[in-house]
């Protein structure tokens, strides 16, 4: 609920990956292209987030979504799009919206196994889908209102990022603390988790 920026979209593709037992999981935003483009703002990959891609909608199961739609395709998703080298058996999609209804993205989920989904978790992804489209929508925002600020120059740029820096910085420190006082107290810890949560601040 806190989370926000990078550090939420990471988090969230993490969190339905685990939620739904599936190896890849993503969100991304359109980009400004004549023609219906995408760009991730997360990616994972089992435990691994992939760089940022941009790429064209067009034959790929995420054009349905992009027409506003939920796609669902359970099995043989290679074989219906013709993915090529792409490890990818099913697939769920749902479209991200801002407050003023505008398509801003997709958020999706993928397998390279058959997947059988219900009801309440398609329910479950369209939720997390109007969090994740009022996050692009605050980004989006945030950059308009930095450039219009009269005087707005590189060195408060440079000054923004270093703020933004030492404040990851702190919340390292915090949690580092914060386990560091539950071990001293007996209290459990994951450890896989920790380090995770620790990796995408970092």
């Amino acid at each position: 609920a806190q989370a926000s920026g990078e550090h939420f979209f990471r988090t969230l593709v993490r969190q339905l990956a685990r939620a739904l037992d599936v190896r890849f999981a993503m969100v991304t935003e359109c980009t400004a292209q004549p023609s219906p483009h995408l760009r991730t703002l997360a990616y994972l990959d089992g435990d691994d987030y992939l760089e940022t891609i941009d790429y064209a909608v067009t034959g790929t199961p995420c054009a349905g979504v992009m027409a506003g739609e939920v796609c669902y395709y359970p099995e043989e998703l290679n074989r219906l799009f013709q993915l090529g080298d792409l490890a990818r058996e099913s697939y769920l999609g749902v479209p991200l919206y801002d407050t003023q209804g505008n398509l801003v993205g997709h958020l999706a989920v993928l397998d390279d196994k058959p997947m059988q989904r219900t009801a309440r978790e398609i329910a479950m992804m369209q939720f997390f889908a109007v969090r994740a489209g009022a996050e692009i929508e605050r980004q989006r925002a945030a950059l308009v209102g930095a450039a219009q600020q009269p005087g707005w120059s590189e060195k408060q740029v440079v000054r923004t990022l270093h703020d933004s820096v030492l404040q990851s910085l702190y919340s390292l420190t915090l949690l580092a603390e914060g386990w560091r006082r539950m071990v001293q107290r007996g209290t459990p810890v994951e450890m896989d988790e920790a380090l995770a949560e620790l990796g995408q601040i970092s």
